[in-house]
């Protein structure tokens, strides 16, 4: 038997099937996405998603879906975070970078002088970072104690194979952590010249 299909009809099917799809999606996802990576090493994409204050990690399997690890970050507030991914310590397994605005910023008094040059209030909120790394089937935070003029990028300096962190203080200098294998960080704004 040929069945034969008019456009409209099609068009409703594809629709329906959509937003299956997107309802499917949803209700496993619930969320920002913060940022993505292989997580688990597989050579799948994964994504870490920003639920209320929690980060929680996708895992995708070869069919293209995504499950929950279990693993959660708690990140104590619903706070908009930014997140990047690094090997902080040389381990080959993915550590997080959590970057969100400061609540509170030193007392300063006057105008700063940014780097480009422009001035801005004392009183403007800057960004603190911390690097969550897995170690022992868990992220442990590690707080980069600074008071930073944005979010800071992650990027290997020294050429040793390990993410380090790069950006600005909230005062405009230079703000450069090395990485290391004992999963400590080290300055190395000497780096730059």
């Amino acid at each position: 038997m040929f069945l034969l299909w008019s456009a409209r009809q099609l068009l409703s099917l594809w629709l329906l099937h959509i937003i299956v799809y997107i309802g499917t999606v949803n209700a496993k996802l619930k969320g920002r996405i913060c940022a993505y990576g292989d997580i688990d090493r597989d050579l799948y994409t994964d994504i870490i998603v920003q639920d209320s204050d929690r980060l929680k990690i996708y895992l995708q399997n070869e069919n293209g879906e995504f499950s929950e690890a279990g693993q959660n970050i708690n990140l104590g507030s619903a706070q908009i975070v930014s997140c990047a991914i690094g090997d902080f310590n040389g381990d080959s397994v993915p550590d997080i970078l959590v970057s969100k605005k400061k609540d509170q910023v030193p007392e300063q008094g006057g105008f700063l002088l940014q780097p480009s040059g422009g001035f801005f209030s004392s009183g403007e909120k800057g960004y603190e970072s911390t690097v969550y790394m897995f170690l022992y089937s868990a992220y442990k935070p590690f707080y980069l104690n600074a008071t930073l003029l944005d979010e800071v990028a992650v990027m290997d300096v020294n050429g040793d194979g390990i993410s380090d962190v790069v950006g600005f203080h909230f005062n405009g200098s230079l703000f450069c952590q090395l990485g290391s294998t004992s999963g400590n960080f080290s300055s190395c704004e000497r780096s730059f010249k």
